[in-house]
């Protein structure tokens, strides 16, 4: 199947936007290249044409030689795992390991303030899809301090309480290393957790207030993403 778009390529990105009940299916086929030009904010494709405007989620489908591709990053990334785990065991972090379309991985906690410590990747989506893993692939590592959206649960009601002051939702990010090679990380990811941890500790409400920064896009500087 070639791509829909330049008609020269195999088509090896497949999206189908998918209503509920499934009465409508409007699948999209692309190479690599287009697939990244036809996207926009999101891994998914534009949901503007002719799906109705809320509650609907197109749904993405990568061919089997992308998936394998993303699957050899998964499964580097994952030896590196155990280094996670051992700091949320320590710290009281939750680990997320964030086995999606763009692997990464996440420690979360959640208290008077949000704290996040997030490893993505510094190469751009069609990279990922065309090499699949490689040494020298970059990686960065970022320590993100917010404040909650949601407080404690009240014993008298059943359901959380919005903070006013996280609707703002200003963030305060450090950046711990920037385009380091996946070959290295081994040799400093311990280290580096612990420093982003000891800088979180030390933030406080009036940090994030007074220095921290409003989002930039969907998800702002502490984006999960490259899109």
């Amino acid at each position: 199947m070639l791509c829909e778009t330049c008609h020269s390529k195999e088509a090896t990105v497949h999206i189908a936007s998918v209503i509920y009940p499934a009465a409508n299916v409007d699948a999209r086929h692309f190479c690599e290249p287009c697939a990244q030009v036809a996207q926009t904010a999101n891994p998914v494709l534009s949901a503007a044409r002719t799906l109705a405007p809320v509650h609907v989620k197109p749904v993405m489908g990568i061919a089997t030689p992308a998936r394998v591709k993303i699957g050899s990053i998964e499964n580097k990334l994952a030896e590196l795992d155990p280094m996670w785990e051992a700091f949320c065991a320590q710290h009281e972090y939750r680990f997320m390991p964030g086995r999606e379309l763009w692997p990464h991985r996440m420690a979360w906690k959640h208290g008077e303030l949000d704290h996040r410590l997030v490893l993505t990747m510094d190469a751009p989506f069609p990279e990922l899809l065309e090499r699949g893993f490689y040494p020298a692939m970059p990686w960065s590592l970022c320590a993100i301090s917010s404040l909650p959206f949601w407080t404690r649960t009240s014993r008298r009601k059943a359901q959380p309480q919005i903070d006013p002051a996280g609707l703002t939702r200003r963030i305060l990010t450090f950046e711990l290393f920037r385009r380091l090679p996946f070959s290295e990380l081994r040799d400093v990811l311990e280290k580096q957790l612990e420093r982003g941890f000891s800088m979180l500790s030390e933030v406080t409400r009036e940090d994030i207030l007074q220095k921290g920064e409003e989002p930039q896009g969907k998800q702002g500087p502490h984006r999960i993403y490259p899109w």
